[in-house]
């Protein structure tokens, strides 16, 4: 048993949970913020995706047959140039995702297609492990104390530094404690939703939700906000960044992703009868 430590790319420690323990709401902790999407999860028909740390995960009970998921980048977006995953039992993973925001769409064996639904990921972060007991301070894999929920409670890396974690009864992470005395708080809201995160300088990073659960707007440190806008089946359809840049998404009766408007960059998609993604291209206006 032991922690899978999750550090950014200056190697901050973002994120530690217990190996081995149950799963249950697993709340992200990151020098720059990620998102607590397990319980806001959303479902564009009968797909549902969920981002934790750098991990997003797609399920849908759709494909009986079985299929294929992409997570597509919005910047670049089609089914073929996306990272493709096989379903297993109806679930799609993909790990060490970069920061952003993501479409997956399903195509199934049987021909028909399942989504698209939108998802957002935190700052990216490379993944290694660490065990318990510790071989010591030189050379060691350092190690992990934990509560009786399974929880990380301190983090011994191989130089002998300590991180600390403090977290609420629902076993959401609260607080993070660097070597150097860093303290990074995170608030959630009645929902369990990540809503806030401060860092040791006291800016805030928030998150703001719908009744439904889908994200609405996010603001980073620098006080820099981007806005996203869903329709009734819950796709995504504008994102706004911080330059009041908006970038568009049309949907055709299916729910199939037909176009994305990029401040004139058009980029359309085309289908087969079978609802499988033929093409993606742009048209620079």
């Amino acid at each position: 048993m032991g922690c899978t430590a999750s550090r950014a790319p200056e190697g901050r420690l973002m994120r530690t949970t217990r190996i081995g323990v149950r799963t249950g709401l697993i709340a992200t902790a990151a020098a720059l913020p990620l998102l607590l999407a397990a319980p806001s999860a959303s479902a564009a028909g009968d797909l549902t995706v969920t981002a934790t740390g750098s991990t997003v995960r797609a399920t849908t009970g759709a494909c009986t047959d079985g299929g294929t998921a992409s997570l597509m980048n919005p910047a670049n977006a089609s089914f073929a140039g996306g990272q493709q995953a096989e379903l297993v039992n109806g679930s799609a993973t993909w790990q060490n995702v970069g920061a952003g925001s993501y479409t997956v769409l399903v195509s199934c064996k049987d021909g028909t297609s399942v989504g698209p639904q939108t998802v957002a990921v935190g700052a990216a972060p490379t993944t290694s492990s660490t065990h318990a007991p510790a071989r010591g301070v030189r050379g060691g894999l350092g190690g992990g104390t934990y509560d009786g929920e399974g929880n990380c409670l301190t983090r011994t890396d191989a130089l002998g530094q300590i991180t600390t974690f403090e977290y609420t009864a629902f076993d959401l992470l609260t607080a993070r404690v660097d070597p150097d005395g860093s303290r990074y708080t995170f608030t959630h809201d009645l929902e369990l939703r990540l809503t806030q995160v401060t860092n040791p300088q006291g800016l805030n990073w928030d998150y703001t939700y719908d009744p439904a659960g889908r994200l609405t707007a996010e603001t980073d440190f620098d006080d820099r906000t981007i806005t996203y806008t869903h329709d009734a089946a819950g796709r995504t359809t504008a994102r706004t960044t911080p330059l009041g840049d908006v970038v568009g998404y049309t949907y055709d009766a299916l729910g199939r992703l037909t176009e994305k408007d990029a401040a004139g960059l058009l980029t359309r998609y085309s289908y087969d009868p079978a609802g499988r993604m033929l093409a993606a291209a742009n048209t620079d206006h």
